[in-house]
């Protein structure tokens, strides 16, 4: 199985550059780097495994706020049902506004509340713990249990406004230059999330 291509993110992700956590089996065909973190992946071969698909090749092993490569290289990260498993939100949004280029963008897909049964009852996530999470620069180890997972649960349940709000948040504390470029809710990709497009200045 793989899910169809999103036509939101081939406009936005020109040129080169990275995936956060890229799967087989929801495929972008853009032209990027596979960025895995060796903890958690067998977990993650095993997933893609189930829809049939063999796992798509890794190309740079390393957390995906603690990315191995210099300031300004790349034209777009894209993360797709990424930020819900990163301990720290808003240290994950700066790097990947530290890679990308001016006229680069970060296109993010995230999950509806709605979309594992685990999180429907969850309160949503507040920019008061998004703040506290990067005061204290919580990583996996520090919060090694979120959801019934070992690691790499969902850290966070946000809708679209209250994502928004954070994104508000480290644009005008941390990156001026950080942009809303667009968003789209539901995704047009499953469905089953929303998409936040932001740009570099």
């Amino acid at each position: 199985m793989k899910f169809p291509l999103l036509p939101l993110a081939l406009e936005y992700c020109q040129g080169q550059g990275l995936e956060i956590g890229g799967a087989a089996h929801n495929p972008y065909g853009v032209n990027a780097l596979n960025i895995q973190p060796v903890d958690g992946y067998e977990w993650h071969v095993t997933e893609q495994r189930k829809l049939g698909n063999e796992p798509l090749s890794v190309d740079i092993w390393a957390e995906g706020d603690q990315l191995p490569v210099d300031d300004s290289s790349q034209d777009f990260v894209l993360a797709s049902h990424v930020i819900e498993h990163m301990p720290d939100a808003i240290r994950a949004i700066l790097e990947w506004f530290r890679v990308i280029r001016a006229g680069g963008c970060i296109f993010l897909v995230i999950p509806q509340r709605d979309a594992l049964e685990s999180d429907k009852h969850r309160p949503l996530t507040t920019l008061a713990h998004c703040q506290a999470d990067y005061r204290c620069r919580m990583t996996v180890k520090d919060h090694p249990i979120a959801d019934g997972h070992a690691v790499r649960g969902h850290y966070h349940v946000w809708d679209l406004d209250r994502f928004l709000e954070l994104v508000y948040y480290v644009r005008n504390r941390y990156a001026h230059n950080l942009a809303i470029l667009e968003t789209q809710d539901p995704d047009q990709k499953v469905g089953n999330g929303f998409a936040v497009v932001l740009g570099k200045s």
